[in-house]
């Protein structure tokens, strides 16, 4: 199941319905867009992230909602039994995190933050690289995010102040990227 319908609501059933061989999407729920994403990839649209949870031929969930919903959607998803592939940040606090670790551990549930950009075939390759020692000793990494349209042009709900605006959206990907790589 989807849990979240936006940018990475899509991105996510595109790869279940696409690329991964032993996994079928069976329902999208959570945002304004979920009937539409239903629709188009022909599972049902759940009324609520409970009802979604609640479905007994769903193992599974795909968190990608806005990160102050991330600890009471993952807690309620190890709760019913699921494993979770959470979007990053993992929560918006430690205490957050802590209380999902717990959550999972007690329902002996898989948990897995979703950083996408250790999968990249470009990350991937400069990782073997470093490793390799080809390009000698690494010193220094430059990570820059390129935001054509500014801060403007991203979602509205990443500059509310319970989600932290865009260092978490965005720039953890560059922080988890250097120490991936280093």
């Amino acid at each position: 199941g989807i849990i979240g319908s936006g940018f990475m609501g899509r991105t996510n059933a595109e790869t279940v319905t696409k690329y991964l061989r032993h996994a079928e999407l069976k329902a999208v729920a959570g945002g304004a867009r979920a009937p539409a994403l239903a629709a188009e990839y022909r599972v049902d649209c759940e009324p609520t992230v409970e009802a979604l949870l609640a479905r007994p031929d769903i193992d599974a969930v795909l968190i990608s909602t806005p990160h102050s919903e991330h600890a009471w959607q993952a807690i309620a998803a190890a709760e019913r039994g699921k494993h979770v592939l959470l979007d990053k940040p993992m929560a918006t606090s430690v205490a957050d995190c802590d209380r999902i670790l717990e959550a999972v551990a007690k329902a002996g549930v898989n948990l897995m933050i979703m950083y996408g950009q250790r999968f990249r075939t470009c990350n991937i390759e400069a990782r073997r690289l470093i490793r390799q020692g080809a390009i000698g000793r690494v010193r220094m990494i430059l990570e820059l995010i390129l935001a054509g349209g500014g801060l403007a042009a991203l979602p509205p709900w990443q500059s509310r102040p319970e989600n932290f605006g865009p260092f978490l959206a965005h720039a953890v990907h560059n922080i988890d990227r250097i120490r991936w790589l280093t």
